[in-house]
């Protein structure tokens, strides 16, 4: 073993070493948040925050910038599903 090696412990990530599709939707999600907030989305993000959209949205991007990686959409197309779904909620308020 190398002297400067640096050993991050298994459990260092919410206890798993592993990185799943969950982990690109919250990438996609924080770019979605820097469009909508014209900053990076770091901190804590809530329902009363900038994010400047509809509630069912703003709702889903707030899941998928959650630090439990299970409250996020598990991948792209579950992202879509509910991002469709937002949008047709959005729309369908609109028209009322």
């Amino acid at each position: 073993s190398n002297k400067n090696e640096i050993r991050i412990p298994r459990d260092y990530y919410w206890g798993t070493d592993s990185i799943g599709t969950y982990s690109d939707v919250f990438q996609l999600c924080a770019v979605f948040a820097f469009v909508l907030m014209r900053k990076h989305p770091g901190g804590i993000l809530s329902a009363q925050n900038e994010l400047n959209t509809t509630p069912p949205i703003k709702r889903l991007i707030i899941d998928a910038l959650s630090n439990e990686y299970t409250n996020r959409p598990a991948d792209g197309h579950a992202l879509v599903q509910r991002y469709s779904a937002a949008t047709y909620d959005a729309a369908s308020t609109a028209l009322v």
